[in-house]
């Protein structure tokens, strides 16, 4: 190590990780959501050769949600990607914009689903951890 490098100046590989992974679970998320908004037509008339009733019934309020919702998927990821660029840039508002966003992405659904405390907890817990494990590293980022 130079003596004109600190600890603190390099990036840690376990944020670079998780910046990495937080990246790519965006980026999917972002391109199924866009994706989502050109084949919805062509979905709905797929659903006339599901025979299931309830199948059929538990898809077509999926595909309510998302039709209402994609955009603010696509806009809610779009500020997790800012938060982890932010951090990845060593600037710890990110974690506070990915913190933000986690939390109205985990809350989104039950604005048009029932609130169930069961779903809240299944729903958030990749969250809770990711967070955790950025909060671990809020060391490295500069204020």
């Amino acid at each position: 190590m130079n003596s004109s490098q600190t600890p603190n100046s390099t990036r840690p590989p376990f944020l670079k990780a998780l910046c990495i992974l937080s990246w790519i679970n965006a980026g999917i998320t972002i391109i199924s959501s866009s994706l989502y908004k050109l084949v919805s037509g062509k979905l709905s008339q797929t659903l006339d050769y599901i025979t299931d009733e309830s199948a059929r019934e538990d898809l077509l309020l999926q595909m309510e949600f998302l039709d209402k919702n994609s955009l603010w998927i696509v806009v809610l990821y779009l500020g997790s990607i800012l938060g982890v660029y932010m951090m990845w840039s060593r600037n710890r508002n990110g974690f506070y914009i990915y913190v933000g966003v986690q939390v109205l992405l985990v809350l989104l659904p039950f604005t048009f689903f029932p609130f169930n405390v069961v779903d809240l907890i299944s729903s958030s817990f990749i969250s809770i951890i990711f967070v955790f494990m950025y909060y671990r590293n809020l060391y490295f980022m500069n204020s």
